[in-house]
C-alpha cells in the first residue's frame, strides 16, 4: 500500500484527517476504496463499519444541502424535529420484518445520527464564532 494510500484510509479518517473521497472509489464502488479489502473482512456490526457508513452519510447530506453556511441556519428546536422525524421514519419501518424495511430502518437511524452529528458541528462552530 503506498503511503497516499495509507493516507486516505480509514485509519486516517477515523483519526480526524480528513481528505477528499477517493476518485476511483466513486467511480467503481467500494472495490475502488483504499480500505476494500478491509470493508470486505469486517462484520457488519464492527464500529468501524458504522462510523464509515456515517461518514458516508453526513459527507452526502453536506452535498444535499449546502454544507454549514446551510447547516447553521438551523436553530436547536429544528434539529431536534428533522432528527425525530427520522426516527419516526425508523419507528415505523421497525414494525415489519422483511429485509426491505430492515434496510430501509437503518437508513433512517444512519440519517437520525448524521443529523446528530451535523446539529453538533453546528452548535461548536456558532459557539467559536
Amino acid at each position: 500500500m503506498s503511503e497516499a494510500t495509507k493516507c486516505n484510509s480509514l485509519t486516517c479518517q477515523l483519526a480526524g484527517v480528513h481528505l477528499p473521497p477517493c476518485p476511483a472509489w466513486k467511480q467503481s464502488g467500494s472495490a475502488g476504496h483504499p480500505d476494500a479489502e478491509f470493508i470486505s473482512v469486517v462484520a457488519p456490526d464492527s464500529i468501524d463499519r458504522i462510523v464509515m457508513k456515517l461518514k458516508e452519510r453526513r459527507d452526502k447530506q453536506d452535498a444535499e444541502h449546502g454544507g454549514p453556511e446551510h447547516d447553521d441556519t438551523h436553530t436547536p428546536g429544528q434539529w431536534v424535529s428533522y432528527i425525530r422525524q427520522f426516527a419516526g421514519r425508523a419507528e415505523y419501518q421497525s414494525q415489519f420484518p422483511d429485509d426491505l424495511s430492515r434496510d430501509r430502518y437503518e437508513d433512517n437511524l444512519f440519517d437520525v445520527a448524521a443529523l446528530a452529528v451535523a446539529a453538533i458541528q453546528s452548535s461548536r462552530r456558532k459557539r467559536n464564532a
